[in-house]
């Protein structure tokens, strides 16, 4: 069952599959980058997983990527709160 929801998270057919693929898609981007260009694609990977969260509140991977986000930019305090909101949807994941 926990894969079937996996997938499903992921299906880019489905509004927060695709909106969790184009986040995934700008972070992979951001890493290539520096300096401002990197930090407008960490925007548009964060506004992207925002959407994919909007759609559907339990799509953990979009909120583990917003917590990745967090962590990236060095913001300890938000990264927890977002780890913890991961572990509240979903407490039985394997993915944080």
């Amino acid at each position: 069952m926990r894969l079937r929801a996996a997938r499903a998270e992921r299906d880019v057919r489905r509004r927060e599959g695709w909106y969790f693929a184009v986040g995934l898609r700008e972070m992979t981007i951001a890493r290539e980058k520096s300096g401002p260009a990197q930090a407008e694609h960490l925007e548009l990977a964060r506004d992207a997983y925002r959407r994919a969260v909007w759609q559907d509140p339990l799509q953990t991977q979009a909120l583990i990527g917003l917590a990745a986000i967090s962590h990236q930019q060095g913001v300890r305090a938000k990264t927890d709160q977002q780890l913890k909101r991961v572990q509240q949807v979903n407490s039985t994941s394997t993915q944080y």
